[in-house]
């Protein structure tokens, strides 16, 4: 099993923003596992509750893809997806 968080706060803009998600290996060493993302700033929320694959190697980087449901506090709810990729020197 896997965690991973993070976190930032801006005092500019009074900008917040965090994301946690665990994750559990499956046999081909990737993780699988639940998402939450929220953001804030002024005028502006967000929250995002998904599912994640995490740890995915390929073409020599590390691929996090991510999708789910979004509100936001200027739209209606919607799906999102992400893709995230990490070069490993």
């Amino acid at each position: 099993m896997m965690f991973q968080a993070s976190a930032y706060a801006s005092t500019l803009d009074r900008r917040l923003w965090a994301r946690a998600a665990p994750g559990w290996q499956m046999p081909l060493g990737f993780y699988v596992g639940p998402e939450v993302e929220a953001y804030r700033e002024r005028d502006y929320r967000k929250l995002r509750l998904g599912l994640h694959l995490t740890g995915l190697r390929l073409l020599g980087l590390e691929w996090r893809l991510a999708g789910g449901w979004q509100r936001t506090s200027d739209r209606p709810s919607e799906a999102y997806a992400t893709l995230g990729l990490h070069w490993q020197r």
